[in-house]
């Protein structure tokens, strides 16, 4: 079922005064409860290699969650990680020097550090030096994106519309724009960078722009101006029925939990748990964890 149902349904069984921020929130620990046990499904990128010679790190990967590295024809595992040391540092840039092999009495040394700039990246050369990193994936929250006031420019030719780099809008998202009482609804095709604006490194981040394409004919009416601009919230549960049910249980415990009705609490927190187990054993019947605990579109070079 749709995110916006569970939470939906949760209502009409309970009254309660709490926001949909906070029930989007509860819908994200169970998401992440159901990402972390019943399986896990690596993924593989090649990383974007910098003017300084380090690699950028996609958004969804964190260091720790970093299973393998690809590079210069070798595979670099968490054994090699511990072997020859590593200085971990919280950020999102890791660094693998120049033509290193596990033979190097200097060791493998891993260092993190923020770009510069984000168009440091897409400005350095991309010879050498290839890197492929095979991750966990970040469970990304729900993602309730409201903007008020928001100006925009509208390109009919193209079904474009322009916005600042503050831009929050993705691919595949739905998103309803309002001025007054009339509402329309467009989705997110692309979105790109205007690149015109990008002359040098020395170009402060406010002076992006993100271009955003829509389907043809879905900018009619909407000219250039302030819009109040919302995204539709399309999000589905992780697992379908019946056992998508849980969603419903853990929102009404949580209303329940802090409404101070700990003995319904506990019958809305029993049918979760309860649940869940129901579900576990569905995944371990039908979906063995050896075939979901594997690298996906990977092979040893």
């Amino acid at each position: 079922m749709f995110i916006t149902e569970a939470i939906a349904r949760s209502d009409a069984l309970l009254n309660n005064e709490y926001s949909l921020d906070e029930k989007l929130h509860w819908c994200d620990v169970v998401n992440a409860e159901l990402c972390a046990v019943p399986a896990k499904e690596y993924k593989r990128e090649t990383l974007v290699k910098c003017a300084d010679d380090t690699f950028l790190l996609p958004e969804d990967c964190e260091f720790i969650r970093i299973e393998k590295l690809l590079t210069g024809g070798r595979e670099i595992e968490k054994q090699d990680f511990r072997t020859y040391g590593i200085r971990k540092v919280p950020e999102r840039m890791i660094f693998i020097p120049k033509n290193w092999t596990p033979l190097d009495s200097g060791g493998l040394e891993l260092t993190a550090s923020y770009p510069l700039s984000q168009r440091q990246a897409a400005a350095s050369s991309p010879g050498g030096g290839a890197v492929t990193v095979i991750y966990l994936p970040i469970l990304r929250p729900i993602r309730h994106i409201e903007r008020k006031n928001e100006y925009i420019t509208v390109n009919h030719s193209k079904n474009t519309i322009t916005m600042d780099y503050n831009c929050p809008f993705l691919p595949g998202d739905v998103v309803e724009i309002t001025n007054g009482s009339n509402t329309y609804t467009v989705n997110i095709l692309t979105r790109t960078a205007d690149e015109d604006l990008i002359v040098d490194e020395s170009i402060v981040v406010s002076d992006w722009n993100y271009i955003l394409e829509t389907a043809a004919g879905e900018l009619n009416g909407i000219s250039s101006g302030s819009y109040d601009m919302s995204r539709v919230i399309t999000d589905r549960t992780m697992c379908s029925a019946p056992y998508d049910e849980m969603y419903i249980d853990y929102i009404c415990a949580q209303i329940c939990f802090y409404q101070r009705k700990h003995d319904v609490y506990q019958q809305h927190i029993a049918r979760y748990n309860a649940r869940m187990d129901e579900y576990m054993r569905f995944v371990r019947e039908r979906a063995p964890m050896e075939d979901h605990t594997v690298f996906r579109n990977w092979w040893r070079l």
